[in-house]
């Protein structure tokens, strides 16, 4: 769902203040380098409402930056 928002920094600045000490957070999201998902793209048939886009190396940098989650 990260990749619907429009801030996903800010949601994951605020999943962290909201999470217990030992708690953790689960993310699902379409890897970007998937080939089912690039086919999709090149077809044009992607579903809207993606905001942003991720491979883990993006998506990982993000946690880094946010929060190290």
């Amino acid at each position: 769902m990260i990749e619907h928002l429009s801030n996903p920094g800010k949601f994951l600045e605020s999943a962290k203040k909201h999470l217990k000490k030992d708690g953790k957070l689960v993310l699902t999201t379409p890897n970007l380098r998937s080939l089912y998902l690039m086919k999709e793209i090149l077809l044009g048939k992607t579903r809207g409402g993606h905001v942003v886009g991720f491979t883990e190396e993006t998506l990982r940098n993000l946690l880094k930056r946010h929060g190290g989650l």
